[in-house]
């Protein structure tokens, strides 16, 4: 690889794992927001903690929103401990509580646990993107919401691929 690619590899690894402050549950005003769940059908098994959603399901808390062909919910305590989405593919997106900035992605499942903490599995021709434009791609992406981490993982079939746009010239002629 060349200097300068690698270069940019490593500075856009850092960008997306080292938070200049470590966002908290209590920093993040999206956590304080309620989890609405829309979509075409609801099958509820309150005695096992389980709930199916089909059809357009759309999950939104804040700025956060998972959409999904079908949705399972499981519950603890009366809470949500985690969602799963599936779709052709399922998509979120979250705003970073650390500087507002757009992040996106899709796969054909993504896993949205809120306990340990919170963060999002990403399986089959998973995707990240962030505002500025760097996309990452593989069979399996992990996303821990709260501390702004992300690891990628590849498979037989797709290896993890980093791509990172030109930056903007914004010098005037």
């Amino acid at each position: 690889m060349r200097p300068d690619m690698l270069l940019a590899a490593l500075l856009l690894t850092l960008s997306v794992v080292v938070a200049h402050a470590e966002p908290t549950a209590q920093q993040d005003p999206d956590a304080k927001q309620p989890i609405d769940i829309l979509a075409d059908h609801l099958e509820a098994r309150q005695k096992d903690g389980f709930s199916r959603y089909t059809g357009h399901v759309v999950v939104t808390q804040g700025s956060f929103r998972l959409q999904g062909d079908t949705l399972d919910v499981y519950f603890e305590n009366g809470q949500i401990s985690r969602a799963i989405a599936h779709g052709k593919p399922a998509h979120f997106r979250k705003k970073s509580p650390r500087d507002g900035r757009l992040i996106t992605g899709h796969a054909l499942t993504i896993t949205y646990s809120l306990k340990p903490h919170k963060h999002l599995l990403l399986e089959g021709n998973a995707v990240v993107t962030q505002a500025s434009g760097e996309t990452i791609r593989g069979a399996r992406l992990d996303y821990d919401l709260e501390q702004e981490t992300l690891q990628a993982h590849g498979d037989r079939k797709q290896r993890v691929h980093l791509t990172i746009p030109p930056q903007q010239d914004t010098s005037a002629p």
